[in-house]
């Protein structure tokens, strides 16, 4: 298993709904984050939250990872 995130900017039509921390750039952006179970080569979650979101609180729990669904 594996665990990524990254963010993105956004279109600022979006802003309200995809708030960005860091409003130098560009104020709108999103973070997506995956589970990947890499010996099934599946992802196993995928979260989009706005980039203001603490992504800590979408993660599994670290017993959800002991489960392989192959």
């Amino acid at each position: 298993m594996i665990q990524d995130g990254t963010s993105f900017a956004m279109h600022n039509a979006l802003q309200t709904v995809f708030p960005r921390c860091f409003k130098v750039v560009k104020p709108t952006a999103a973070g997506l984050h995956t589970t990947l179970d890499l010996l099934c080569d599946a992802p196993m979650t995928v979260i989009l939250i706005p980039d203001t979101a603490n992504e800590q609180a979408f993660l599994l729990e670290p017993e959800a990872l002991d489960r392989c669904p192959c």
